[in-house]
């Protein structure tokens, strides 16, 4: 995997692709967050997959805070689009840091269809909660989900969520 960017990213988020997808843009962009609140961002990418039209890719990590949330969308929806390609092909995957039910899920699921399994992703020693998806324009094929024995003390060792992927033919 090859990192797209050329710094660390914005608020914990950024961009690995495989050998097959060559970018053609890459964006780290920080997101408006409360004084003295933690940072928060969102990292772009227009790929294009070898014989394929591009796709847009978003990494994003969403604030605790309801309000600034839904304004992170917003904006991640408005980076989105600024950077997108004539046919729209776009994946959105990260922290989210609400429910399904919150507005901030709403909005990115009322513009792409959810992807990612259900499974609860935090906390990673006893998930309980789903707050780690992927997101999907309509016109991306979701293959079956397959579960990948990662190895507990790796997954725990790694972050205090659970890792959420989707197979899409792209």
């Amino acid at each position: 995997m090859s990192w797209q960017g050329a710094h660390r990213g914005s608020g914990g988020t950024t961009i690995f692709t495989g050998p097959r997808v060559t970018p053609t843009a890459t964006w780290h962009r920080r997101l408006s967050v409360a004084i003295l609140m933690r940072t928060r961002g969102y990292a772009l990418a227009r790929l294009e997959p070898e014989g394929r039209p591009p796709l847009i890719v978003a990494s994003v990590h969403l604030s605790l805070k309801a309000g600034e949330r839904r304004a992170h969308a917003r904006t991640v929806l408005l980076g989105i689009s600024e950077v997108a390609v004539p046919g729209g092909r776009t994946v959105l995957a990260g922290d989210l840091n609400e429910l399904d039910t919150g507005s901030a899920w709403q909005l990115i699921g009322s513009r792409l269809q959810l992807v990612s399994p259900t499974a609860p992703t935090y906390p990673a020693r006893r998930p309980r909660t789903l707050l780690d998806v992927i997101f999907a324009s309509a016109d991306l094929t979701v293959l079956p989900h397959t579960d990948i024995d990662l190895g507990e003390a790796d997954v725990l060792a790694a972050s205090d969520h659970r890792p959420v992927w989707a197979d899409l033919l792209v």
